[in-house]
């Protein structure tokens, strides 16, 4: 199988610029698996993530590439003074808009472990761990939501569309789906023909370039 021009199977191509082939097209997750997640814009880049091999006595390393173009890794720099990056999250991690603009999870190295995963957009940070957003405030993204709800979409508005949980006592609420900052469905609250939306897929939306629709998989009350 391949994507963006990489290819893998039993004849494993290299990266231009990349000393290792590249070993899974997808991160790879605890489990074994792998999470083949792609987005594509109107030019037709694709945006994805892949693993490299390890080189002799080294370690394997993540990237997102653009096609072939590697423009991510953990040793990238990162939008914090002092701090680098740590790995970069396993769901589907990036989304490039038609304008250049990158969104992306990452997080950053443990010397701070209460807000050390980010939502970046062009190296500046719109969210993360440890945050109140006023959307849902006094509520805050605990740690790991950020890791592990979701995929990222980003049109020419450069304004983000993501999805978080965040630490509401109530059970049926505390995750969201925002644009930008700002808080647009929300789950035990939001409604569609009368109907609450009791649950919804956070690794499965969608968001048009212009940024006027987004789209996200859901469950309504009533079955």
């Amino acid at each position: 199988g391949g994507v963006g021009g990489v290819r893998i199977g039993v004849h494993v191509t290299l990266v231009p610029g990349q000393a290792t082939p590249v070993e899974v097209i997808g991160v790879s997750t605890g489990s074994g698996a792998s999470a083949p997640w792609l987005n594509i814009n109107d030019l037709g880049q694709v945006t994805y993530t892949v693993r490299f091999s390890a080189p002799a006595g080294g370690s394997t390393t993540d990237a997102v590439l653009v096609d072939q173009d590697v423009v991510l890794t953990p040793s990238s720099p990162a939008p914090v003074a002092g701090r680098a990056w740590s790995t970069l999250l396993w769901e589907p991690v990036a989304d490039l808009a038609s304008s250049g603009t990158l969104a992306y999870k990452a997080r950053l190295d443990e010397s701070d472990t209460s807000n050390n995963a980010v939502l970046v957009v062009d190296d500046e940070i719109v969210a993360r761990e440890g945050e109140s957003l006023p959307a849902f405030a006094p509520f805050v993204i605990p740690a790991f939501a950020l890791d592990f709800t979701g995929r990222v979409a980003v049109g020419d508005s450069r304004l983000p569309v993501w999805t978080t949980d965040w630490d509401d006592p109530d059970p049926e609420r505390g995750r969201g789906l925002l644009v930008g900052r700002e808080l647009v469905v929300e789950q035990g609250v939001s409604t569609a023909g009368g109907r609450v939306l009791t649950q919804f897929y956070y690794d499965q939306i969608a968001a048009s370039e212009s940024g006027r629709y987004v789209a996200v998989r859901s469950f309504l009350s009533g079955g």
